[in-house]
């Protein structure tokens, strides 16, 4: 639960409006001072201010600081539209107006950086009793990621992208959806599309939504949707098996290493094409892309033996290609894995200086 809160955790269907930051209730923190606040503690907020004086004053400068700067509140806006998790959340400054609520969910997605999480209180959330699945495969990338916005806008509950290396590791699965097979592999892509409702009538209107669209696309194979259980388990089986199958079956001695980014969907498309010119430009041959098209969330596997001066050289050029391009389409260079160590040089110029130096001195009077 420690890792879930601190990588802002979410879900195939959860999107930024059901993610760890918007449904964590309460927690218990430990600071490194050694104060323990339980935020449900009706007492908590004295707690705070009476045990942490300079760290409640300077949450409380920094939302000014924050607020009182336009061109800060136009970007925290505009990269927490989207999936994201890098640097610290600085929407808390934005969305809570109290300097311990913002300070418990800055928690989330920390990565352990400006406190200990001991326990956690978070709002579950209704799982629909209906669903209707399908697999549709597309002849190319582009046109998967193009017809995105049309499917989004037919209430589609998950919109699962997979590009033809992904078709291809699904075929050797023990039970493979039969979308995609029975054709020639070239550079196809299969979108997993799901509709969720509580009523069957909900549910067969968003059906025949999600129908009649596929049926004005190109599709490689018939798209057919199924509420059969089993033939959505095959379905899901094949998207969610596709890291461990690629990470399994890379050469001996590789590192598989796997990047998540997020772009406004109307993006999406030239974002995919654009990362695999970089694949074929710095030969990474066998990358993958898959991930939550509906958000305008993919992520990549790459693998390769990071080590030397020829392969670290290639990986640095193609890193900072790939950052180039995705903050090129304002998109966010992590969605929901946490910033890491790959991504930590880039927080800087992700949000610019100002808003860099907000998180290194929220960082200095949590943790100095």
């Amino acid at each position: 639960m420690g890792g879930v809160i601190a990588n802002n955790s979410s879900g195939m269907a959860c999107g930024t409006e059901f993610n760890t930051y918007n449904t964590i209730e309460s927690v218990t923190f430990v600071l490194p001072s050694g104060t323990v606040i339980d935020t449900a503690h009706p007492d908590a907020e004295a707690q705070f201010a009476r045990q942490e004086p300079e760290l409640v004053d300077t949450i409380e400068k920094l939302k000014r600081r924050v607020r009182d700067n336009k061109e800060s509140v136009d970007i925290i806006e505009r990269h927490f539209a989207l999936k994201n998790t890098m640097g610290y959340s600085l929407n808390s400054f934005l969305d809570y107006d109290s300097p311990l609520d913002i300070f418990m969910h800055l928690l989330v997605a920390s990565e352990g950086t400006l406190a200990f999480i001991a326990e956690a209180v978070l709002r579950t959330i209704e799982v629909p009793k209906l669903k209707t699945t399908t697999i549709a495969v597309y002849p190319t990338l582009d046109a998967a990621t193009r017809s995105l916005p049309a499917l989004f806008e037919s209430k589609a509950a998950t919109l699962e992208l997979m590009d033809s290396r992904s078709i291809k590791v699904g075929r050797t699965f023990d039970s493979v959806p039969e979308q995609i097979t029975g054709f020639e592999l070239g550079g196809q892509a299969a979108l997993l599309i799901e509709y969720h409702a509580n009523e069957a009538e909900q549910l067969r209107e968003y059906e025949q939504a999600g129908s009649k669209l596929l049926r004005e696309f190109d599709l490689q194979t018939p798209a057919q949707f199924s509420t059969d259980p089993i033939e959505a388990a095959k379905a899901w089986a094949f998207r969610k098996g596709l890291y461990a199958q690629v990470a399994e079956a890379r050469p001996s001695g590789t590192t598989a290493l796997l990047e998540d980014i997020a772009v406004p969907v109307e993006d999406l498309a030239d974002t995919c094409g654009g990362l695999q010119q970089l694949f074929d430009a710095y030969r990474y041959d066998d990358a993958v892309i898959f991930g939550h098209a509906k958000d305008g969330n993919i992520h990549f596997l790459i693998t390769d033996r990071f080590e030397g001066d020829e392969n670290l050289t290639r990986y640095d050029g193609f890193n900072e290609d790939m950052v180039d391009l995705v903050l090129g389409a304002g998109g966010n260079l992590k969605a929901e894995h946490g910033t890491g160590r790959v991504m930590a040089p880039y927080v800087r110029r992700q949000y610019g200086e100002e808003l860099y130096e907000v998180m290194a001195a929220l960082k200095r009077a949590a943790d100095p």
